[in-house]
């Protein structure tokens, strides 16, 4: 078990920083975070090289696809580029959503419409940080999440940087297929979009533990409750629309 929820890899190739805590700015040198971390593969990049150059069939693909002699051998930096070329693949750039904001007014239901303008409105908000057409800004922001189940405070961000306003920070996570991702936030701490519409409808910093002190965002709600039942259902309704 891990201390943080994996990340969508949706349009993972247009953003500028990598992980929960942002600590990467390529797909490259992200790659190499799960591949040698001791409580994920728990790999060295020696075990790693001879494990691949040991199969003749690896040897003659990497040679194809970097178009050199099969002799040379895998190199680390050619398995961390054949990472990233994969995960640029990955786009997600069909959904009805897309359809709508290309001008098909029938793509969404009414509701969902109204879904779509509390996400984009000044009380709701979310589009100032999960911005169209990625769904996020790719920046960090602290939102006052809870902990982990049985965890201590994630310090994200804040725990690589000094500034004190970036305790608690996380990067923006893309909504693109978010329906199908759950649980949701850096450790999954909400099991459902519902559970999300609801925390953020809420007093700012109602979830940080007693004895910390974060910098909550100022676009996330300073009082709660905001939305109408009806209004909340619209919400997770066009969250759940963004997908291919």
């Amino acid at each position: 078990l891990l201390p943080r929820n994996s990340p969508s890899l949706w349009n993972v190739g247009f953003l500028p920083k990598l992980f929960w805590d942002a600590r990467a700015d390529t797909l490259e040198s992200q790659a190499k975070g799960p591949l040698f971390a001791p409580e994920e593969m728990a790999g060295t990049p020696s075990s790693l090289l001879n494990a691949l150059n040991s199969n003749e069939e690896y040897r003659r693909l990497f040679a194809q696809a970097f178009a050199r002699p099969a002799q040379a051998g895998i190199s680390l930096e050619e398995v961390t580029r054949a990472l990233a070329a994969f995960e640029t693949s990955l786009v997600s750039f069909n959904s009805r959503y897309d359809r709508y904001a290309m001008g098909d007014s029938t793509a969404m239901t009414q509701q969902e419409i109204a879904g779509y303008n509390l996400f984009r409105g000044f009380v709701g908000r979310c589009s100032q940080c999960h911005v169209p057409p990625l769904f996020t800004s790719g920046d960090v922001a602290v939102v006052g999440a809870p902990p982990g189940p049985g965890q201590s405070y994630d310090a994200g961000v804040g725990a690589l940087q000094p500034d004190p306003d970036m305790r608690g920070a996380f990067k923006v996570p893309t909504l693109r297929n978010v329906a199908l991702t759950a649980p949701y936030f850096q450790a999954g701490q909400l099991a459902s979009l519902e559970d999300v519409v609801a925390f953020y409808d809420d007093t700012r910093g109602h979830a940080v533990p007693p004895g910390e002190t974060v910098h909550v965002h100022w676009h996330v709600a300073l009082k709660g409750p905001t939305f109408s039942a009806a209004e909340r259902a619209a919400l997770v309704l066009r969250d759940m629309m963004v997908a291919r």
